[in-house]
């Protein structure tokens, strides 16, 4: 019984490496296949130019898409910022933080300091006391 159940395991195992051969093989024959305007890959590698009437098309700024913004309280009202003042509290909840300042052109802050949106700008402030440093207005839109 030993040797039969010992008999069957090799059999699955010798299956299974035949399996992942042929899988192998399907997956290196797919890579290598040319790639060009009559393939109906629709795959780009980094640099593929994008053609539109057979010239190459002007890249595209990145897009960055940004959340809904919400009210920090019910009743709150926008009013532009100036250095020297002061954020409320409720400011510094994390949805306020922008977490890639680079991704909106924004310097990267030092530290004791951080990036808050407040409504479609940004907000560069002291973290300790809240007090604004930098506003750039309509970063958001």
């Amino acid at each position: 019984m030993a040797a039969s159940m010992l008999a069957s395991l090799r059999q699955e195992a010798l299956v299974g490496q035949m399996l992942l051969l042929f899988l192998g093989a399907a997956l290196a024959q797919a890579a290598s296949q040319p790639r060009g305007p009559d393939s109906h890959d629709l795959r780009r590698e980094p640099g593929d130019a994008i053609m539109v009437d057979g010239r190459p098309e002007a890249a595209a700024p990145p897009q960055v898409r940004f959340g809904r913004y919400v009210a920090p309280c019910p009743g709150w009202v926008y009013s532009r910022l100036r250095p020297g003042q002061r954020l409320r509290s409720a400011f510094t909840h994390s949805r306020y933080m922008v977490p890639n300042p680079a991704q909106l052109g924004l310097s990267a802050a030092t530290a004791g300091r951080h990036w808050i949106r407040y409504g479609d700008d940004a907000v560069l402030v002291e973290s300790w006391n809240r007090r604004v440093i930098q506003v750039v207005p309509d970063r958001y839109r």
